[in-house]
């Protein structure tokens, strides 16, 4: 499996470097990363198995405008050490979800599988990942995806539809963006999140639901739809 994994760091490895990504090693899954000013970073990873194959995890973005919030209030039963120098490990606002072909593990064992894979790979990248890395760096068209969603129904991190990372988190991440975004529905969100929050099956949740009221209060807007 080492000399299938060089071949295909080989070829990925200058393509990366060409769009300013770096290769990281964390704990065997090696991680692209790429920090766009002070706003934001991209980064993806691999995982190769002891059974020949290997698991792309798709584009992931995270906003520091967001994620520095929940750096600062914590989140229940979830350490959280190792993401604040933000230079290795990141919590992701959102993650591509669009259905590809290589978002499943594949077999990796011969050099035609690694050349098809990495193609693949730079194909999503000018593709998928490039539609998703255009319309999500920029913070608003979160807060438009949210809007779609409640407007169906749905929940802030709705898997299927591509919505916020996390669980209950994730409804953290959407008020930031909501108070972020200027949003004149922010009152409305923050009513229907008081509800959740404090149903008693969300106990653990609500110190750091209060917390994040108060950095919520505090904070202002950058951005107006």
């Amino acid at each position: 499996m080492q000399s299938v994994r060089k071949e295909l760091f080989d070829i990925l490895k200058p393509y990366f470097n060409d769009r300013k990504y770096k290769l990281m090693n964390n704990m065997g899954a090696p991680q692209f990363i790429r920090f766009v000013e002070s706003d934001y970073v991209i980064h993806f990873y691999m995982n190769f198995f002891s059974t020949n194959t290997i698991f792309f995890t798709r584009f992931n973005i995270s906003h520091w405008d967001v994620e520095n919030v929940i750096l600062e209030i914590g989140l229940p039963n979830i350490g959280l050490d190792s993401y604040i120098n933000k230079d290795r490990y990141f919590l992701p606002t959102i993650v591509d979800r669009s259905v590809i072909n290589i978002n499943e593990d594949r077999p990796l064992e011969t050099k035609k599988q690694v050349q098809e894979y990495a193609k693949a790979i730079k194909q999503y990248t000018e593709t998928n990942g490039k539609a998703f890395l255009d319309k999500y760096s920029y913070l608003p068209n979160l807060l438009l995806l949210m809007n779609a969603l409640e407007s169906e129904d749905l929940n802030w991190n709705n898997r299927e539809k591509g919505g916020l990372h996390g669980s209950l988190d994730a409804y953290f991440r959407g008020l930031i963006i909501s108070k972020l975004c200027n949003d004149p529905d922010f009152e409305s969100k923050l009513n229907r999140m008081d509800k959740k929050f404090n149903d008693p099956s969300n106990e653990e949740w609500q110190p750091y639901y209060e917390q994040l009221k108060l950095k919520l209060s505090a904070l202002s807007p950058k951005y107006n739809l």
